[in-house]
């Protein structure tokens, strides 16, 4: 270590020690990682089925599911999961979705 951070560290050990404030720890994550596979099956028991057959955005997926390494998981990692349950990805040109994007979920929904 320099001189300097050394110097840093005694200073924010002495300001520690004088206001009774207790040095940082690292937060251990209590909370298990559930997969991607299993969070999405969850979501889909929890939605009414006449609102699981309009087209769904990926966007309203990545809002609903935790990631592993970050808060949300990547859409990339969403679309694997969709394709692999049977959902199929079609572009829509309505006025109301602009040419976006969207998920149709197969008809019998695999549980």
């Amino acid at each position: 270590m320099t001189s300097y951070a050394r110097k840093l560290m005694a200073e924010a050990e002495n300001m520690c020690r004088n206001t009774n404030i207790k040095p940082l720890t690292p937060v251990k994550r209590s909370l298990q990682y559930i997969s991607l596979d299993t969070q999405l099956k969850q979501m889909i028991r929890t939605i009414p089925k006449g609102e699981m057959s309009r087209p769904w955005h990926m966007d309203e997926f990545v809002t609903r599911l935790a990631g592993k390494y970050r808060e949300r998981p990547p859409p990339r990692w969403i679309g694997q999961v969709l394709r692999a349950q049977g959902w199929t990805q079609k572009r829509l040109w309505s006025a109301e979705w602009g040419g976006r994007r969207v998920w149709i979920a197969p008809c019998p929904i695999n549980l």
